[in-house]
């Protein structure tokens, strides 16, 4: 695991260096460079495989192809057998040369082979053409800039801002889309000027110009009149065979343990294929330093259990360098509510509307003043809220943080002006894939493994695990196991309306009965109590103060009211006031100049820099 960067259309060794010491928390065990006319690609290594000879920049025989690269390659050992019996060389154990050696024998089409979470950067000295690409299902990052003929690109955004020329000015739709989905969807960033490249995708610069294409998208499984017994057997080996070939490591291996039936089954599976006794990590949680966790994510980043990871990775890094953890499960298996809720709400729009306004309501009305019924009650005037939105606004109005109009009204007149009629409900429009007959709950968990998985759970257990130097790793996000799952039909994975009824008892033989049958938990933080009691003044200090109420996004009256809601105790506000208070702190840190490395950094990174000679081009550079 490693964070990469670089340029092409130009090549400043300082430069690149600067970015390299932005990066050193995702590879603190090794940092190199390779820079040529017109081109530097940078890397900082977390050593897990091949420790020894696994150095980057890596280069072919020729020294005419070299690649930096983050991520593991899963099916690396059998790639190699394939390239050897063609006639490569390999003068390393490592994944990362793999790669180098498919390129010389199928060139882009490379991406085809290859099964693993992967970003990388590949310069082709022979065709001048610098080669992006980022893994099928969005595990690891890649973000880039065009600035006229040049590019940028790297790991993380901070690596970005050390060109000096970048500058930072908001996307109005970006913040526009935080405040529906608490992070920034792909391909914008919070950044005007920079973009995220798409899972699945491919960025090309050749002389001056800049491509990108998808070479791979979700095609699912065609279940060919499979049995339910059949497939819970397929998934059980898909599963088996994820967690077996991610165990490999030259380091110590452990999993995230949350104690639902997601993460319980890939520690169950990995205990069984583990030659060692396997380390298990949960975690108990308390306040944390939030500028600190805003400068991980480089852009508002509004879902708070991105803490628990934090403070669960913190932990795990203390044992081990590596860990499996179960995210993908719920998508994949049926494990959200709203799945379930979304069969409802198709027959509940059915019913006559004034019998919904009036005896339903009136019902609900009663029923609100019993405590018991509270959790049933929000859900329930959840439903009631988007039965008369069309089709395909339903699900975003399910999931969105502020509905469009309530943005709107908190919106100063010219963040409205400059937002026009964008609508970001239009982000899910690609993946809803409404009236192709496919199963209605299937294009649910697709659009939500091409959008909530990738740019919101991924994103925050890749930054927060290696903001500690810790791989993370997830054998439920294998793409053969999605592929193959969002083909079942939704009714084996949910039988009588059971949430991941397939996948639990596909792994009945391998769990406790309490642990198949508990409810879905995961890392839930007490956000709402922590504002309305820990966080109470500093909150207030924040939100209230006037350089907040001076910013050109919001009313202040609507940011004041929004926030006494909360300190009142009103269902539903916590998170809303979170994620204006985290939308202020990256304000603080990336508008108002404090977000960059100190100048003490810079100037321990420069002199790095010039105590290491400019070797020619075809060489490499290697920190200490």
């Amino acid at each position: 695991m490693c964070g990469i960067c670089g340029m092409a259309g130009f090549s400043e060794r300082d430069l690149l260096v600067r970015m390299c010491a932005t990066l050193r928390h995702r590879g603190p065990d090794r940092w190199g460079m390779f820079c040529d006319e017109g081109v530097g690609l940078g890397s900082t290594r977390l050593a897990v495989i091949d420790s020894v000879t696994g150095r980057q920049p890596m280069h072919n025989e020729e020294r005419t192809i070299w690649i930096v690269f983050d991520g593991e390659i899963y099916n690396s050992p059998e790639l190699r057998r394939q390239l050897l019996s063609k006639g490569h060389t390999f003068r390393t154990a490592s994944d990362t040369e793999t790669i180098l050696h498919l390129y010389e024998e199928k060139g882009e089409g490379c991406l085809q082979w290859i099964e693993g979470m992967f970003a990388f950067a590949l310069w082709d000295g022979r065709q001048r053409v610098l080669m992006l690409a980022r893994d099928r299902i969005g595990i690891k990052p890649l973000h880039y800039a065009i600035l006229g003929n040049r590019l940028l690109f790297g790991s993380e955004i901070k690596a970005l801002l050390e060109y000096e020329s970048l500058g930072v000015e908001v996307d109005p739709r970006a913040l526009h889309d935080y405040l529906s989905y608490l992070c920034v969807p792909a391909p914008r960033t919070m950044m005007k000027n920079i973009r995220k490249l798409r899972p699945g995708h491919l960025l090309t610069y050749r002389g001056g110009v800049v491509a990108t294409r998808c070479y791979w998208e979700v095609q699912p499984h065609n279940p060919d009149g499979r049995t339910p017994t059949q497939h819970r057997e397929a998934i059980r080996h898909l599963m088996e065979d994820a967690v077996r070939r991610e165990l490999r490591s030259d380091s110590p291996v452990g999993v995230l343990l949350s104690g639902g039936a997601d993460s319980s089954t890939v520690t169950a599976l990995a205990a069984t294929y583990s030659a060692e006794r396997l380390r298990t990590f949960t975690v108990g949680f308390a306040e944390e330093d939030l500028p600190r966790m805003v400068r991980f994510f480089d852009e508002p980043f509004g879902n708070p259990t991105a803490i628990a990871a934090y403070l669960i990775s913190e932990m795990a890094k203390r044992y081990v360098s590596v860990v499996l953890n179960g995210i993908g499960g719920d998508e994949l298996f049926g494990g959200y509510p709203r799945y379930i809720g979304w069969r409802f709400i198709a027959w509940y729009a059915e019913l006559p509307r004034r019998l919904r306004r009036h005896t339903v309501s009136r019902i609900l009305d009663v029923m609100e003043h019993d405590p018991h019924f509270n959790r049933l009650i929000y859900r329930f005037r959840e439903f009631d809220r988007v039965a008369d939105m069309s089709r395909e606004r339903r699900y975003f109005g399910l999931i969105s943080l502020f509905t469009e109009d309530e943005k709107r009204e908190l919106y100063s007149p010219d963040l409205c002006a400059a937002l026009g009629g964008e609508d970001s409900a239009s982000v899910l429009d690609p993946y809803l894939r409404q009236d192709d007959g496919s199963d209605p709950v299937n294009q649910l968990a697709y659009t939500d493994v091409r959008a909530y998985l990738t740019d919101n759970l991924l994103t925050y257990f890749d930054r927060m695990s290696m903001a500690v130097s810790l791989e993370t790793r997830v054998p439920l996000c294998d793409h053969r196991l999605v592929e193959y799952a969002l083909g079942i039909p939704s009714w084996v994975k949910m039988r009588h309306l059971r949430p991941k009824y397939l996948m639990r008892e596909a792994v009945r033989d391998l769990l406790p009965r309490d642990t198949l049958s508990r409810r879905k938990q995961g890392f839930v933080l007490p956000v709402e109590r922590w504002l309305r009691r820990e966080l109470r003044v500093y909150v207030q200090e924040v939100l209230l103060d006037p350089s907040t109420l001076r910013r050109p996004y919001f009313r202040g009256d609507r940011i004041e009211r929004l926030l006494f809601e909360c300190l009142d105790g009103k269902r539903g506000s916590g998170v809303r006031v979170w994620a204006l208070l985290i939308l202020e702190l990256w304000n603080r840190l990336y508008l108002d100049g404090e977000g960059r490395l100190s100048q003490k950094e810079k100037r321990e990174a420069r002199a790095r820099a010039h105590r290491q000679p400019v070797l020619p081009a075809g060489s490499r550079t290697f920190g200490d």
